[in-house]
């Protein structure tokens, strides 16, 4: 059997078509770097968006906490018979400038507004005070699901 043989120019466009790239880009190959870059954008967005929160969070849980201490700090200051056993709640709302503390609930939808608790009891034997001070706190609106407790005893000379 005899092979024919393949002229030279026929060989020289197969080798160049096979080794040419292709010109252009489908609309697949477009829709799915689009979906990729999409994905990566929102996983980094949703990333910022959480430690936001968390930042909201851990800030508003500092100004809970200096509340409660400052509450333990003015009681402390008092001798333990001078104590009187009663609880009460105040409302403070938290500005730029400083504090504004309340006696009842200011306005429901105000933002960083804190809620203060204050216990003091004295045991049925008259030697031990309990301060039991809790701060309350939002993220938003007058939902307060977050707390901070500070408790501390104090015997009576």
């Amino acid at each position: 059997m005899k092979t024919k043989p393949i002229k030279q120019p026929q060989v020289n466009r197969a080798i160049k078509k096979a080794t040419q790239p292709e010109q252009g880009s489908s609309l697949i190959e477009a829709l799915i770097s689009v979906m990729i870059i999409a994905f990566v954008v929102v996983s980094i967005m949703g990333g910022f968006s959480q430690q936001q929160l968390n930042s909201r969070t851990t800030s508003r849980k500092n100004v809970a906490a200096q509340l409660a201490e400052q509450r333990l700090e003015e009681l402390l200051k008092f001798p333990t018979p001078q104590m009187i056993t009663e609880t009460y709640i105040d409302y403070i709302i938290h500005k730029d400038e400083g504090f504004e503390i309340y006696d009842t609930a200011a306005n429901p939808n105000v933002q960083k507004q804190y809620r203060r608790t204050t216990d003091v009891n004295i045991d049925l034997l008259g030697q031990i005070a309990t301060i039991r001070v809790t701060v309350e706190f939002p993220l938003t609106g007058a939902n307060y699901p977050f707390k901070v407790l500070l408790e501390t005893k104090r015997g009576i000379k």
